[in-house]
């Protein structure tokens, strides 16, 4: 996790660490059929995912529910409330390419 100060003084909070179902596909909810059937069709994700169920699970969570972020960005940035917590633009992440 990342508090990162902006040129215009805000501070951006990131990133999470979630599952994407389209490679380049920045939008929240974006889903490309063909990403998605790469991923099930790679056994190293699943070896993977098995190993990481519960730190997953929680990620999702989080993603999902602004509460439960604001949990873990506590640890770091206490004074910050859920009412600090807004949608950013996502950035490039790191890819594996299979």
């Amino acid at each position: 996790m990342h508090l990162s100060p902006t040129i215009d003084g805000r501070i951006t909070v990131g990133p999470n660490v979630v599952l994407s179902f389209a490679r380049e596909g920045y939008p929240k909810g974006a889903v490309r059929l063909r990403d998605v059937t790469a991923i099930a069709n790679f056994p190293g994700f699943w070896f993977f995912a098995r190993a990481n169920i519960p730190t997953g699970v929680a990620e999702m969570g989080d993603s999902a529910f602004r509460s439960g972020y604001l949990r873990a960005v506590r640890k770091y940035f206490p004074a910050l409330t859920l009412d600090d917590l807004r949608p950013y633009p996502a950035g490039i992440r790191a890819q594996g390419h299979s």
